[in-house]
């Protein structure tokens, strides 16, 4: 069965075409398109209408992606920017008018989702975390089996951060420590947390960006930064690199993703304080997560 699936996060919106049979799972074609819905939303949480006829704009050209390859099903998924909007009912029928369903997961089927398209249908063996630190919002999940045995989503991700307190670019010394200060404490809840022996798995457009300026990926290939081993010293190095640099500095380095170059330096700052409040010493890479879940549950869909 072939399925289009998008996910519309704070920073980014991703579509996927996938060719699913039984539990396997076949890219056909995948891209990131800039939303900026996290950066556009007013301070009374509406989302702009120039925001909304953007992303109109963006989500139609995916679903006439999604009819050149026939696909047979077809659904979307929207995370913490659209739970925070106001007028999130505006972009639901926005979507539907564009020809897609956008359902708007709350932080636990969000959890469930990126659990699913990390480590499929029958979940992981070994006992296992998975870390999905994206644009609005955390995700932290361990277990092993199907679905995880303890998960917790905290509402900060690499847009919130930085908007927050990066007025400057790039950010003055003040405004960096007020940032750490956040993260630290805010996710410091998950400080133990973790079972010693799980192994760790991070997902989403920080960590995969961090992955592709460490290997200085002229150009994307897909499966290329899937499984890639980052050690804590790796992450405080870019950490401390993006934070020092300013956007078109950031946009210019090898391998930037240019969807991720605006906020990406708070997120390096979050996963780096993550990793010094887990205790871990490294973590491994995926490129699946939240789309890849929602493309198994229309497979399975009636």
């Amino acid at each position: 069965m072939r399925i289009l699936a998008l996910d519309i996060g704070t920073n980014s919106t991703l579509h996927l075409v996938a060719e699913i049979v039984g539990t396997n799972l076949t890219v056909i074609e995948r891209g990131i398109a800039a939303s900026g819905l996290g950066s556009s939303i007013h301070a009374d949480g509406r989302i702009p209408e120039d925001a909304i006829a953007t992303n109109a704009r963006l989500i139609a050209g995916m679903v006439k992606r999604g009819e050149f390859h026939a696909c047979q099903r077809r659904g979307a998924v929207g995370t913490q920017a659209l739970r925070d909007a106001t007028n999130r009912d505006r972009f639901v029928s926005m979507c539907n008018q564009a020809g897609i369903s956008l359902e708007i997961l709350t932080p636990e089927a969000e959890a469930l989702l990126g659990w699913t398209g990390v480590f499929g249908y029958d979940g992981p063996k070994d006992s296992s975390a998975l870390i999905d630190l994206g644009g609005g919002s955390c995700e932290l999940s361990w277990g092993a089996a199907s679905s995880p045995v303890w998960f917790d989503s905290i509402p900060l991700g690499a847009v919130s951060l930085s908007r927050r307190h990066f007025k400057t670019d790039p950010p003055l010394r003040d405004e960096i420590s007020a940032a750490r200060r956040e993260a630290g404490a805010t996710f410091s809840r998950w400080r133990g947390r973790l079972p010693a022996d799980a192994r760790v798995t991070g997902v989403a457009g920080t960590i995969t960006a961090i992955a592709a300026l460490e290997l200085q990926l002229p150009d994307y290939r897909e499966g290329v930064l899937e499984s890639i081993v980052l050690t804590v010293a790796q992450i405080s190095k870019w950490s401390e690199r993006l934070i020092s640099l300013s956007y078109p500095d950031r946009s210019a380095l090898p391998g930037m993703p240019p969807a991720r170059a605006h906020s990406i330096n708070a997120g390096a700052l979050i996963l780096d304080e993550l990793m010094s409040l887990l205790s871990l010493k490294e973590i491994t890479v995926s490129e699946w997560g939240v789309l890849f879940g929602l493309a198994f549950r229309l497979a399975e869909k009636p």
